[in-house]
């Protein structure tokens, strides 16, 4: 048997053949190697293992490592030291008395022997001719220009032309798909791309300053080309003619004539279009839909901004007359997927895809055109950095100037007048 004792004290009894083994406390609940009889020697009566004595003291160790080891000495010759033998310098040559050649040298890497190379001589450039510059024929501007004619001829051109194609085709594939099963998905989805398509026009022709239509999706970034332009163009449609719509509703009137006070809200929201378009697609802020900020906008812009106002009745109107006022005022029902359908959509519904298409894209591009030429004059806050204390600083100035005493004035007076000063003159 093994006996020895565990660190908290307590004593085993362990056979032979369980040395090198751990076994479980049960006081401490610790593991304790069960040691062979041939180190129980070297343990306590604690557990713990014994300590040697230490060696004996050496007295003369330190001198001994200090002769062993220190005081060593340099025998190389100090630059004093050569200057003080004097003497010439023998040059190295060999055994014929010439001076050695170069040691060649080599990669050591490869081996390979380095060769140096050999450089061409400068070759000197030829004169170049110094070439006029031409006239500038256009100058740079604070803003965009032109009028009414400029965005109709710019929507005329051959990239303009496709996107407005494309999008007149969606319009086209909903409006032929809304009569059957298949306008649950085919409307709601061109419905979606084509609101942002026209909320990604305003951001082009403004802030980013582009000169053509992007294309459809643009980009197909879900929340910067689709979703928020979405949201922004769709909010501003619910804000401006959501009133007309409640007014026009036969719930909201008991007597009187709600068609007559729906088509002025839908007036009054025809004019705020614009203003609230622009705000929410180019603004970046909700806080801007503040009515002083909205007239402040529209102050700002001048006459230009009756061409938006303009075009928002005409695109406001088509698409209205293409959608909602089909089946009332053209007595026309929904298409079919056959071809009548498609026949009735390409000869009757076309042309008005065509010109609300246009009307549409119109009234983005001006738009965009207004927020190049008047935003820096938009009462939309945390646009720029402007210093609060300029305006006092000079007005403290001014105060200043004016208590400061002219020359020629009575001490202890105040400055005097022009009247009074002339006459002091003469």
């Amino acid at each position: 048997m093994v006996d020895f004792r565990c660190r908290c004290g307590h004593r085993f009894s362990e056979p032979e053949d369980r040395c090198g083994r751990a076994v479980q406390c049960p006081d401490c609940r610790l593991l304790v190697d069960v040691p062979f009889p041939e180190d129980l020697a070297a343990l306590e009566a604690d557990g713990t293992l014994k300590l040697s004595s230490p060696p004996p003291p050496e007295p003369h160790r330190m001198d001994e490592l200090q002769r062993v080891y220190g005081g060593q000495a340099d025998l190389r010759s100090t630059p004093a030291q050569i200057v003080h033998a004097g003497g010439e310098a023998i040059p190295p040559v060999d055994e014929r008395g010439q001076p050695p050649l170069p040691t060649p040298r080599y990669d050591p890497e490869t081996g390979e022997l380095i060769r140096p190379l050999d450089l061409a001589p400068p070759r000197p450039a030829p004169p170049q001719p110094v070439v006029p510059l031409g006239a500038v024929v256009h100058y740079a501007r604070d803003g965009a220009h032109g009028g009414l004619h400029h965005p109709l001829l710019q929507l005329l051109m051959p990239a303009n032309l496709l996107v407005m194609f494309f999008v007149a085709a969606m319009h086209g594939v909903a409006l032929l798909a809304a009569g059957s099963i298949l306008g649950l998905l085919a409307v709601p989805v061109a419905f979606f791309a084509i609101v942002a398509h026209y909320g990604a026009v305003i951001d082009d022709i403004g802030p980013e300053e582009h000169d053509e239509l992007p294309r459809p999706l643009r980009d197909v970034r879900f929340w910067d080309d689709l979703w928020l332009p979405f949201c922004n163009v769709t909010a501003a449609l619910m804000i401006c003619y959501g009133p007309a719509a409640a007014l026009a509703h036969p719930a909201a009137w008991v007597g009187g004539y709600p068609g007559l006070w729906a088509a002025v809200a839908a007036m009054a929201g025809t004019l705020l279009l614009p203003a609230v378009l622009l705000t929410l697609c180019a603004s970046g802020s909700m806080a801007n839909l503040r009515p002083d900020r909205l007239l402040g906008l529209i102050r700002a812009c001048g006459w230009h901004y009756v061409q938006p106002c303009l075009a928002a009745g005409a695109a406001v109107g088509l698409y209205g007359l293409v959608t909602v006022g089909r089946p009332w005022l053209l007595g026309l029902p929904l298409p079919r997927m056959s071809a009548a359908g498609l026949a009735r959509v390409s000869s009757v519904d076309g042309p008005l895809v065509a010109l609300s298409t246009y009307a549409g894209h119109y009234l983005c591009w001006t738009l965009g055109m207004l927020y190049r030429e008047h935003q820096a004059r938009f009462p939309w806050p945390m646009r720029y950095h402007q210093r609060r204390y300029e305006r006092e600083a000079a007005l403290r100035r001014e105060a200043a100037a004016a208590r400061a005493p002219r020359a020629g004035d009575r001490p202890g007076r105040g400055r005097a007048s022009g009247k009074q000063a002339g006459e002091t003159g003469q």
